[in-house]
């Protein structure tokens, strides 16, 4: 469990009776975020990324963005559409496959 938010109400509500003694046990962090809703949210995750390094949302996080600094260096080790990555997979030359889990190809061998 990490703890967001400005000022000091995140160490309030810690402090306070209201806040379960079972959740404290659980809080791994409390960080400083400057923003509300789901900047703020996208903040903390980013500010408390050690304590989450192990959540799979982290993780994909880490994974797309190394794909888009490959596009961006212009590396040529990506490749994107059905068939170019068929292609690739047909070479053997792929080190990491992204598959949306809503694809609707399917491939009879």
């Amino acid at each position: 469990l990490i703890l967001a938010g400005s000022a000091d109400f995140k160490e309030v509500l810690f402090n306070s009776d209201i806040f379960d003694p079972r959740l404290a046990k659980a809080v791994l962090r409390t960080v400083d975020v400057s923003y509300g809703m789901e900047p703020g949210f996208n903040q903390a995750i980013e500010l408390a990324n050690e304590c989450l390094s192990n959540v799979k949302l982290v993780q994909e996080k880490r994974l797309l963005q190394r794909y888009f600094d490959e596009i961006s260096q212009d590396t040529g080790k990506y490749c994107f559409m059905v068939q170019d990555t068929l292609h690739a997979l047909e070479m053997s030359s792929v080190d990491t496959l992204i598959v949306w889990e809503n694809l609707a190809v399917n491939r009879l061998v």
